[in-house]
């Protein structure tokens, strides 16, 4: 069974987060926000989720807070749920349209955390709700989640049309990527045979690879950045620079040695 609950708890939020990834569209939502229970009911129904949130937060001060927490717990439930990923389709994408506005949503389960995202949302809120905070949801979520996403407007003039139908077309995309593959049900969706990240694939910030050359070599491993996102580094020390020759005859010597005189 694919569930996880979660209790996060921190000096500006409480949130308590149910998820079932194999649910039937289900949903309770209580999160202090209006318009971000609007959402979160239209993800669970969209995703085939069943979805349970309570969150007490800071919103005297403003929705900040609350809505990057909600983001945060909903991506630890759903690694959590996901378990070693057997069987998962892996990858899910879906252009959808929500009357003039048309979004593109690409997702992959890697097990690094990535995010590309490019709305232009016309307005700084629908009603009450400051529509940046659309970004910070994703990017909590995308952060804990261990998923790659790629988010594209592709079209639309009225940001409630949009923050919605990003989050419709998000729902359709993971819908399609939890899903099971009856194929390969007991197979991990990877050449590399997981797609989870150890404690050995992560080298601190400050660390003795902090200077190699970014892309060299086929040996990878993910190197968290700023806002926790990840980019591939090679693990091949850099190749030794070599000392200029300073005479002819080093120059000679290094040639016979390479059987070039």
């Amino acid at each position: 069974m694919r569930k996880a609950e979660v209790n996060r708890s921190t000096g500006e939020t409480q949130v308590q987060l149910y998820l079932d990834l194999d649910g039937s569209g289900w949903s309770e939502i209580d999160t202090g926000i209006g318009f971000m229970d609007h959402m979160l009911v239209l993800l669970a129904k969209h995703a085939g989720f069943d979805l349970k949130v309570k969150c007490q937060g800071d919103v005297y001060v403003d929705d900040h807070h609350s809505v990057e927490d909600i983001g945060i717990s909903l991506g630890l439930a759903f690694a959590k749920a996901l378990g070693d990923k057997q069987g998962i389709c892996r990858y899910g994408d879906t252009t959808l349209a929500m009357d003039e506005a048309l979004i593109l949503t690409s997702l992959d389960i890697s097990g690094r955390s990535y995010l590309d995202y490019r709305m232009e949302i016309p307005t700084e809120k629908v009603g009450t709700f400051d529509t940046e905070l659309a970004e910070e949801f994703v990017m909590g979520f995308v952060r804990n989640a261990g998923v790659t996403l790629h988010i594209r407007q592709l079209a639309g003039t009225n940001s409630h049309h949009i923050i919605e139908g990003m989050f419709k077309s998000l729902a359709h995309t993971l819908r399609k990527a939890v899903a099971v593959d009856e194929r390969f049900r007991n197979e991990i969706p990877s050449t590399k045979g997981r797609l989870t990240e150890t404690e050995e694939d992560v080298i601190p910030i400050e660390d003795e690879y902090d200077d190699v050359p970014r892309g060299l070599g086929s040996d990878t491993y993910s190197k968290g950045i700023a806002k926790g996102m990840t980019q591939q580094v090679s693990r091949e020390p850099a190749a030794p620079v070599r000392k200029e020759l300073s005479s002819t005859e080093e120059l000679e010597k290094e040639l016979l040695k390479k059987g070039l005189l």
